[in-house]
């Protein structure tokens, strides 16, 4: 096999910092390198960052978005730039989410290299991979030896070239070797957000340096506490006595709050019990810087979010996307058109939810000009906004396909056949709470249910 430019260029540039800590050069391998572009094509399929699970070899990733006519030596520089936290002598780091690619670029038992690059788009994913692989207990002392005198000193200047580039952005790009902590916590904001139909949470470069000063900051301190006229949103995290937590276990924590959550209320009264989950859940915020800090058994995680979220009254129309997004999820099994939210409608909605609410009971609005849905959950506040789409739609089982229209059958299937009707076009949702009963009303223009229209407007799946 013949190795590419930039595959050859990867490999030089690990064996000059690899000399500096005695170590061996190493050499590519065919069979690692076709092992590790299948990762970057997977990645750049799905423009995500996350490590292969199960994996046999060590691995270092590397992403560049904005630009692709990035150079061999960023990625293996943005690795090496690590050793600026890294303590020698050390059994083993207790900041490895710091430290773990500049400690696997010059770990001395590896001796074969695979690269894969891939490109999508402006965006660029770099993967190598190591065997043997890297970092194992504690064996670094041995695998990571302090680096040899400067010759001329051209190990100072190049570090200082390096200095505070692990993150490195500009107008156009951002290029970054993210840690595999800042990948869990991503994927794990993003395994919840799906569930309140929010949109994945990229992760940001500058906003990940953001984070960790002010989680260096919060180590360096020994406190808990907010940064003060900050612009993004802030969640918290602390663990006191152990350090090997995952980037999973504080989005946990803060999801953990959903069962003090009550849906549909336009401000909680009790932000201090829910604030952390409707950050994680919040559908506005689309960027995800992660810092996590480690001092002693203490770890102080950090995240912060752009656009913030928790602002004012949007608490409402962050249920209002849930349900149109589950709205048109179904309708297109049915070959219907997606649904837009309309504010006009979505007052029309609210006004009948508020009523509902105040009055404690369900019944429809009388000379509706829309077509209507309505849903009441009694005994719990904290509903989401698939639970009243799926309510209505689990009538599909009752409905007969074809039918010219569903005749004294129509209170078994009137809300199914509204939400996959095709000649509807603009959706209105409403919602309101009163203790814990809670009240949704969606209106639908032009409305659905036209008799003798069924079988032109409900299609099967």
């Amino acid at each position: 096999m013949s190795f590419t430019t930039f595959q050859t260029e990867v490999l030089e540039r690990h064996n000059v910092y690899r000399a500096r800590h005695s170590a061996q050069p190493l050499v590519l391998d065919a069979a690692i390198c076709q092992y590790a572009q299948q990762w970057a094509n997977y990645l750049a399929s799905r423009n995500v960052m996350q490590h292969r699970t199960n994996n046999k070899y060590g691995e270092n990733l590397y992403a560049c978005f904005g630009k692709t006519n990035i150079t061999a030596q960023e990625p293996v520089d943005s690795w090496y730039n690590e050793i600026s936290y890294y303590r020698f002598g050390a059994a083993q780091p207790s900041n490895f989410m710091q430290v773990g690619h500049f400690t696997q670029v010059v770990w001395k038992k590896s001796r074969r290299l695979g690269v894969g690059v891939a490109v999508q788009g402006r965006n660029v994913y770099v993967v190598c991979n190591y065997d043997p692989p890297g970092n194992f207990g504690n064996e670094y002392p041995a695998n990571s030896r302090c680096k040899q005198s400067p010759v001329r000193g051209m190990y100072q200047s190049e570090a200082n070239n390096l200095n505070g580039n692990l993150f490195k952005a500009n107008s156009l790009a951002v290029c970054c070797s993210f840690t595999a902590f800042q990948i869990e916590a991503l994927n794990r904001h993003n395994l919840y957000r799906a569930k309140h139909s929010a949109q994945p949470l990229v992760l940001d470069a500058g906003l990940c340096k953001f984070a960790q000063q002010w989680a260096n900051f919060l180590v360096s301190r020994n406190v808990m506490r907010h940064r003060s006229n900050n612009k993004y949103g802030e969640n918290l995290y602390a663990s006191f006595g152990r350090t090997n937590i995952s980037g999973a276990v504080a989005v946990d924590a803060w999801y953990n709050e959903i069962k003090y959550y009550r849906f549909g209320a336009t401000k909680p009264s009790n932000f201090s019990q829910v604030g952390h989950f409707t950050q994680v859940v919040w559908k506005n915020s689309r960027r995800l810087g992660v810092g996590v800090a480690v001092q002693g058994t203490r770890v102080y995680v950090v995240c912060n979010y752009d656009p913030p979220g928790n602002f004012g009254n949007l608490y409402p129309a962050n249920f209002q996307l849930e349900v149109l997004n589950r709205h048109n999820e179904l309708r297109a099994q049915h070959s219907a058109e997606p649904l837009q939210l309309n504010k006009n409608l979505c007052e029309f909605a609210q006004q009948w939810a508020n009523k509902l609410a105040t009055e404690n009971k369900l019944q429809h609005r009388s000379s509706n000009k829309y077509g209507e849905n309505l849903y009441a959950c009694f005994g719990r506040a904290n509903i989401e906004g698939k639970d009243a789409v799926d309510s209505w739609y689990s009538e599909v089982k009752n409905y007969t396909f074809g039918a010219a229209d569903p005749g004294s059958n129509f209170p078994n299937v009137g809300h199914f056949t509204q939400v996959v009707w095709k000649g509807s076009q603009q959706l209105g949702v409403g919602i309101a709470a009163k203790g814990t009963s809670v009240f949704v009303v969606c209106n639908y223009d032009p409305p659905g249910n036209v008799y003798g229209q069924y079988a032109q407007h409900v299609s099967s799946r």
